[in-house]
């Protein structure tokens, strides 16, 4: 079968980038809009157990994501976040306090560099 089952419209504006073109053969895709409008894509391969994610509010740009790195350098709101936990737990498809802790650690090192990143924004020093 080889039928469309699923058209999305770009929401975001001009602004925001080209959106990219998602190839799915051999992937898993996942797709997420918040009550805004605002657009998500995970799409992960399962032999290699890495994922990409991707959305306009990062204006298109493609992030990484595998074991050793679970999470983006941004901060997503929090229905975000559960989505893309689900996501990462389709993945990896290991045992729930396994990789909740490893997104606890993940966590932790992502809110200690958003705080880095914030000293140096505000007195130019980390």
């Amino acid at each position: 079968m080889s039928e469309i089952i699923l058209t999305i419209k770009n929401q975001h504006i001009a602004e925001s980038g080209t959106p990219p073109k998602i190839d799915t053969i051999g992937k898993r895709v996942s797709y997420f809009q918040n009550q805004f409008g605002e657009q998500w894509f995970f799409v992960s391969c399962d032999s290699s157990q890495t994922g990409v994610l991707t959305g306009g509010e990062v204006e298109w740009t493609e992030h990484s994501i595998s074991w050793d790195k679970l999470l983006p350098e941004f901060s997503l709101d929090a229905a975000e976040t559960f989505w893309l936990y689900g996501c990462i737990y389709a993945l990896f498809r290991k045992e729930q306090p396994e990789i909740q802790a490893r997104i606890d650690e993940a966590e932790k090192q992502r809110a200690k560099a958003v705080d880095q990143r914030g000293r140096k924004d505000i007195g130019g020093k980390a």
